[in-house]
């Protein structure tokens, strides 16, 4: 029994070592992919700030816990940073009902230009409206690949007395800035 003891007691001491001798190139790896996620333009910085964060975190296993960390922050870093750069601002610019079967889908026309954009006279028209569009959500093709849902417009006042409806959105630009896209949107409005 004490020979069963010793060898346990041995492959532990042996396997313990050899974790610990691996948690740093597991933690350089690991780093190496969260700084891969980031922007190209931002991996440098990242990279300098990371790396004293780690050298200044004591212990192989807590700099590995951090590097998991750092590629979890990387991921948000990396999309919030893909959203800021694909998302323009779309004005109402139209609307035609089409029939569908039975029933009606309103088809609307974004603009990127507050002065060719749809307007109601007072901000309650355009608040009912907007609250409609919120509830109903629009959906357009996306720049960023298949379709997007936009559910958050909102009324801006584009000129004196003229309330118009707009939403962030992954648009397809055309020439000109322009974000002219029929979308599907709502069923009998």
């Amino acid at each position: 029994m004490a020979v069963l003891t010793f060898i346990t007691g041995l492959l532990g001491k042996l396997a313990a070592d050899e974790i610990k001798a691996w948690l740093p190139k597991i933690s350089r790896t690991v780093l190496t992919r969260a700084l891969s996620r980031l922007p190209r333009e931002q991996r440098e910085r990242y990279a300098e700030e990371w790396e004293a964060h780690i050298a200044d975190t004591p212990g192989d296993l807590s700099r590995l816990l951090l590097c998991f960390e750092l590629m979890a922050a990387a991921v948000k870093i990396a999309s919030q940073y893909k959203k800021e750069d694909t998302l323009l601002k779309g004005y109402i610019q139209s609307s035609i009902a089409v029939p569908v079967g039975e029933n009606w889908r309103e088809d609307f026309n974004f603009d990127s230009h507050p002065e060719n954009a749809w307007y109601w006279p007072t901000f309650e028209e355009a608040q009912v409206n907007c609250m409609e569009l919120n509830r109903a959500g629009v959906r357009i093709p996306s720049s960023q690949g298949g379709t997007c849902c936009l559910s958050d417009f909102h009324v801006e006042e584009t000129a004196p007395g003229e309330f118009s409806l707009c939403c962030e959105g992954p648009f397809i630009l055309q020439e000109k800035r322009q974000v002219h896209q029929t979308i599907e949107g709502l069923h009998g409005m």
